[in-house]
């Protein structure tokens, strides 16, 4: 939990500090509207997405759809039900040779300190369901961050909207984060069956 909680750490501060940063515009291969389904012991969902969202990139390892997420849901029974329908779609690949995110480990140890058990830039292929506080529904002061991970290459080297994933995740929800100063209490972390059907052209 301490290692994902890390890795999850410094993905947060990356997005804070692209958002901050400046972005460049880059288009999508196709428009169609996809959905992309997750379930689990204690978890179930969905986030609905189109294809045709511009994404948003600082570094060639991630790409951020803002706006191209629609209809979304976690449900997670006791644990709560977060739902709306303004949601983004983020693909992250985690890796050594990214010499931004090298920058943004450097202000992780910083803030967080150095983990000299685990490594925390273990190479991973991301896909992110965030839903900033203002696109909450109700609004809230805190954001939604769903971190669904896969082996790397899952996604081919590729930042583009995946079509395909493979059959299980893993997967960590947070409901109070505060960018860029925490992330705030994990409300679930386990593993999950995923897939994408194609909805719509």
């Amino acid at each position: 939990m301490k290692f994902w909680q890390k890795i999850s750490a410094v993905l947060v501060i990356v997005i804070a500090v692209f958002l901050m940063q400046g972005i460049i515009n880059i288009s999508p291969a196709e428009a169609a509207t996809y959905k992309f389904t997750f379930n689990g012991e204690g978890i179930n969902g969905h986030m609905i997405y189109d294809a045709a969202a511009k994404g948003k990139t600082k570094s060639p390892y991630m790409t951020q759809y803002y706006g191209g997420g629609r209809d979304y849901k976690i449900d997670l029974g006791e644990k709560g039900l977060f739902q709306g329908t303004v949601s983004n779609a983020i693909v992250f690949l985690a890796r050594k040779e990214d010499k931004i995110l090298a920058k943004i480990r450097a202000q992780h140890d910083k803030v967080y300190g150095k983990d000299e058990e685990h490594n925390v830039l273990e190479p991973k292929d991301l896909f992110l369901l965030q839903v900033r506080s203002f696109e909450r529904q109700p609004k809230s002061k805190y954001s939604l961050v769903s971190y669904f991970k896969y082996p790397t290459e899952t996604f081919h080297g590729s930042t583009k909207l995946p079509t395909t994933v493979p059959s299980n995740a893993e997967v960590e929800i947070f409901p109070e984060v505060e960018f860029p100063r925490t992330l705030g209490k994990a409300v679930f972390t386990g593993s999950v069956q995923t897939k994408i059907e194609k909805i719509s052209d």
